[in-house]
């Protein structure tokens, strides 16, 4: 007669082997910014311009010169802000895991949540990259960083011509406005909505379709320069589309790389000071974003 056998589940746990962080990670600003070092809380920067090519530029022979002032830079500057995340285990659980799988499990357990504040903080910081605004320091206020779209220069915030609808030549006309300065944008930040119906107006560019010699010597059609690619090819430049939620909303942010930095003033972890029942940790850094020259960047909105 067959008879039931019951396994002893004595000390077995569940399958327990992922472990996934959920939420907004975008981090999109704080990754393509270059790194620097501030060397004050109000850190500070010059911009200057070039005229554009005088084909004229011709002086006679003997000429007399009239000198003039010529000391024209404009100084900018962002304050730095204090970004910060705490964390920590408590008694009772460290305890548990001392009991449960010895100090290991302690110290892996505090590493992660250590790990997530460093995260958590990037993740911040980047918000305060794209949107953030300005906010001068007291002995009571903390100082807050201006964001990408507050640093652009007020001549190249617009509001697209055509009411309610989004077309290909409102996006060009920034990416010209940035170029004419001397700029030479490549990323694009937009809402996660918008996404899709940036990348499909390179259906509508004058150029999108060429004919071209290829090796057999045939004549073959080709799609504009990244066809249906997470880009925007305009008349004069091209840069890659990103989504950010944090992005204000029927916002489009253009900039170039080279020219966007985070300016870090200093970085510290305190561990093991904190008034708290357990191993508690604070992650912090205080930086503020440099944009080297206010017209490398344009920003869209829709009317």
């Amino acid at each position: 007669m067959p008879t039931l056998i019951t396994p002893n589940t004595v000390g077995l746990r569940e399958d327990l082997n992922t472990l996934d962080l959920m939420g907004d990670k975008h981090t999109i600003m704080f990754n393509v910014a270059k790194k620097g070092v501030a060397t004050n809380p109000h850190h500070e920067w010059l911009e200057d311009a070039m005229a554009p090519g005088n084909k004229n530029n011709a002086a006679v022979q003997g000429s007399a010169f009239n000198f003039s002032t010529t000391d024209t830079k404009l100084r900018m500057g962002n304050w730095t802000q204090i970004i910060s995340n705490l964390a920590g285990i408590s008694r009772s659980v460290i305890q548990s895991h001392l009991a449960n799988g010895g100090n290991y499990a302690v110290t892996s357990a505090l590493t992660y949540e250590k790990e997530k504040a460093m995260r958590q903080n990037a993740i911040d910081t980047d918000a305060a990259m794209l949107t953030g605004t300005a906010q001068v320091p007291t002995s009571t206020v903390p100082g807050k960083m201006g964001g990408m779209i507050q640093l652009t220069n007020s001549a190249h915030q617009y509001t697209n011509a055509t009411t309610g609808t989004l077309t290909w030549d409102d996006i060009d006309k920034g990416l010209n406005l940035m170029y004419t300065a001397g700029a030479d944008p490549d990323t694009a930040i937009v809402t996660p909505d918008m996404k899709a119906t940036v990348i499909k107006l390179n259906d509508e560019a004058p150029f999108k379709t060429v004919v071209v010699q290829n090796q057999a010597g045939n004549s073959e059609s080709r799609k504009g320069v990244n066809g249906y690619g997470s880009f925007f090819a305009g008349s004069n430049a091209q840069v890659e589309i990103y989504s950010d939620p944090r992005q204000a909303a029927n916002t489009i942010t253009m900039f170039e790389k080279d020219k966007t930095s985070l300016e870090v003033l200093g970085n510290a972890n305190i561990e093991n000071s904190i008034q708290f029942d357990g191993i508690g940790l604070a992650i912090i850094t205080e930086c503020c974003l440099k944009l080297r020259h206010s017209k490398a960047a344009a920003v869209l909105t829709m009317a």
